[in-house]
């Protein structure tokens, strides 16, 4: 094992893992709406979408995107518009009059599971793009590709562990913290204007990296 690269996998799985992103920014999302515990579902479907997609590209994916970058595009394009929905559900919410005095910001509908943070992991571009840029980058870490895809799928799904709980766990902080009325309707505002900054990156990350 290449003990140089595999502390650069490391450095680069923490970057990836703790930085903003969609699904860091969901589960912030969840966690003011819902609390640490809903957010769980969807913690454990990243770990195994995002070790597909991983899995995937080190055995050849990255390789076929790479030759039809238009393929990245077009997921680029679809994850954006699909935080761009979510940030209209933070708006709605957060211009709907208000009825009651609520504790916490109201839910959009209802948390997101297991089965659809899976699937988000296949239109999410920041994770397309750690993905594919880890399946070429640390080709010599093992000679072995299974074991070489085990090495990274591992470290990749600690860090990313640490940055979901974080991001949750940040997220449940400030529902403590809410008191309703006003401030609810901030959060909701605030919430709604991040997710759309969000997807405005990665927008413009997805298409500069592929013109490159």
């Amino acid at each position: 094992m290449d003990t140089a690269l595999l502390g650069s996998l490391i450095a680069f799985t923490l970057a990836g893992g703790v930085t903003p992103g969609p699904n860091n920014i969901i589960l912030m999302s969840m966690g003011i709406s819902y609390g640490f515990r809903r957010c769980l579902p969807y913690i454990a479907g990243v770990a195994v979408g995002f070790a597909l997609l991983l899995s995937a590209a080190i055995l050849g994916l990255g390789a076929i995107v790479e030759r039809f970058p238009a393929i990245l595009k077009t997921v680029t394009v679809a994850g954006a518009l699909w935080l761009a929905w979510l940030a209209f559900g933070y708006f709605k919410v957060a211009l709907k009059p208000a009825q009651k005095k609520a504790a916490t910001p109201q839910a959009i509908q209802k948390p997101m599971g297991f089965f659809q943070a899976v699937a988000f992991q296949w239109v999410n571009p920041k994770g397309l793009l750690f993905a594919f840029g880890a399946a070429t980058a640390y080709m010599g870490i093992h000679d072995n590709i299974a074991i070489r895809m085990l090495i990274i799928v591992v470290f990749f799904n600690i860090s990313g562990l640490i940055g979901n709980v974080a991001w949750a766990l940040g997220g449940t902080a400030i529902n403590r913290l809410l008191s309703g009325g006003k401030t609810a309707l901030m959060i909701n505002v605030l919430m709604g204007v991040v997710i759309l900054a969000t997807a405005a990156f990665i927008l413009h990350a997805g298409f500069s990296t592929g013109s490159r």
